[in-house]
Order: structure tokens, then C-alpha cells, then sequence
């Protein structure tokens, strides 16, 4: 392998300081907005279904910049997502085993 590929595509792969700071901040948003939703009177589906978007949205950045996985091939982000399904599938399972029991 040729050194000049090796450091051409780590610049590729390299993010910038100020996007970091940009997810951070977000984070640190969605954050205070979870914890804001914990002291809101509202039902608790509500408000289950919007903690569960918000901690969507922080995983899925976490996911793409802090791991990665935006600057990555498409075949990477297929096996992160297949495992996530797969993940949720073997919660599914259980949790359903779980609540059926006598």
C-alpha cells in the first residue's frame, strides 16, 4: 500500500473540531429536553414515545460522527443497522416471553 493513498483517505475520514462541537451541543440540548419532558405533565405514552425520538436522534449521531459511520461505505452502515434490528428483535423476544408468563 502507498503511504500517500493511507494519509489521502484519512483525510477523507477526518471531521472537523467544529462539527464535533456542533454534536456536542446537540447532545447536551437533547439532553436538558429529556430532562425537561421527565418534569411535564403529560401521559405517560406521550411521554415515553417522545423520550424514545430524542434518544433516537442522540444515538443516531453518535453513530454517524463520533463513530464514524458518515464518513463510512455503505456496507458498514447496512451491518450497523442490521444490528441494531437485530438487537431489537432479541428485546422484542424477550420482553414478550417476559409479559406472557403466569
Amino acid at each position: 500500500m502507498n503511504s500517500n493513498n493511507h494519509t489521502n483517505s484519512m483525510d477523507q475520514h477526518s471531521s472537523t473540531v467544529a462539527a464535533s462541537v456542533v454534536v456536542f451541543v446537540l447532545l447536551i440540548i437533547l439532553t436538558i429536553a429529556t430532562v425537561v419532558l421527565s418534569g411535564m405533565n403529560i401521559s405517560s405514552m406521550g411521554a415515553l414515545l417522545i423520550a424514545v425520538a430524542i434518544a433516537t436522534i442522540k444515538a443516531s449521531l453518535v453513530a454517524l460522527f463520533f463513530m464514524h459511520l458518515h464518513y463510512e461505505d455503505i456496507i458498514f452502515r447496512v451491518f450497523f443497522v442490521f444490528a441494531i434490528f437485530a438487537l431489537a428483535g432479541i428485546f422484542l423476544l424477550t420482553f414478550s416471553d417476559y409479559a406472557f408468563r403466569s
